[in-house]
């Protein structure tokens, strides 16, 4: 996995859970396989797996999804609540924040994203401009 890239284009699933040989889920919950299970020991250790994966691999919708899960769309900084949000890494994918887990990820309304992105080093995110529907005319 390459930690300073927010997507992961070569990463498989078996890259992250890798065959056992001692017959135990390859999720790592530690339950064994029972009847004709060979990879995980139920469909939820697979739908948990599959998502955990879709996530480090970078998949923006499943991150969005999982995010808003976790914290029902409220800032994590400034607690503001049902408003526009973006997903943050709290170490930045420029210091080997990428191919993160959830861990790694926090939910900020666009204006404490724009202020997080001033403080780590790098330039404040731009303002989102729309454009002119009359532009302004040149003078000739």
């Amino acid at each position: 996995m390459d930690r300073h890239c927010r997507t992961q284009t070569t990463l498989r699933l078996w890259d992250l859970y890798p065959y056992r040989t001692d017959g135990l889920c390859r999720c790592g919950c530690g339950r064994p396989l029972t009847g004709r299970r060979t990879v995980w020991a139920s469909d939820e250790c697979q739908n948990s797996a599959v998502r955990r994966y879709r996530i480090i691999k970078g998949d923006m919708q499943e991150i969005r999804r999982a995010l808003q899960e976790r914290d029902q769309g409220v800032c994590q900084s400034c607690g503001a609540r049902n408003c526009a949000w973006e997903a943050h890494h709290r170490v930045p994918v420029s210091k080997g924040g990428g191919a993160c887990d959830l861990d790694n990820l926090v939910t900020l309304c666009l204006q404490c994203h724009r202020r997080a992105h001033g403080s780590d080093g790098r330039p404040a995110l731009p303002t989102v401009r729309r454009a002119s529907l009359f532009p302004a005319k040149e003078d000739a």
